[in-house]
């Protein structure tokens, strides 16, 4: 009795069964690998400290600057942001919100988006916004996992 029991036991796993493991494991190595880099991209702007000095310096030197000491990109429209503006800015390992917050004073909205920073003029910043977190919604995808024959596995979703 003792011999049936270890050979249909912890020891024997179907080979169906195996098959699901396998594709449970690689979906939550997937999902958690995609998790991790979207959080190590966010984190970049938060984590970042830079150090600067620049006197009667335009806004667009600044830029440069900060894009050549970082890995940091600025995309703005030329002829709604006045590049050309002068700036006194001294940062001493500071963040680049913190940074961006004293050369616009507020007359200039930002925002991150990983490694790339978009400029825009203030009073159409949350026309702005409103587009780009439109376009960073997730969408939710459901299905049914089925075998060969088209009935569906239990104990695996989608």
């Amino acid at each position: 009795m003792k011999k049936n029991q270890e050979k249909w036991g912890s020891l024997f796993v179907p080979p169906t069964l195996k098959i699901l493991l396998t594709m449970k494991l690689i979906f939550v190595l997937v999902c958690g690998l995609g998790l991790l880099s979207s959080m190590a991209e966010s984190g970049y702007a938060q984590s970042t400290k830079l150090t600067l000095s620049l006197k009667n310096a335009s806004i667009k030197s600044v830029l440069d600057h900060i894009e050549s000491n970082s890995e940091f990109s600025f995309m703005y429209e030329n002829s709604k942001i006045d590049v050309n503006s002068k700036v006194d800015i001294s940062a001493n390992e500071e963040t680049i919100e913190t940074i961006l917050n004293r050369i616009f004073n507020n007359n200039i909205e930002y925002r991150i988006v990983g490694k790339h920073i978009i400029l825009f003029p203030g009073e159409a910043g949350a026309e702005v916004i409103k587009k780009i977190s439109v376009s960073e919604q997730q969408n939710i995808i459901s299905g049914k996992v089925t075998d060969s024959s088209g009935r569906g596995l239990p104990g695996v979703t989608v």
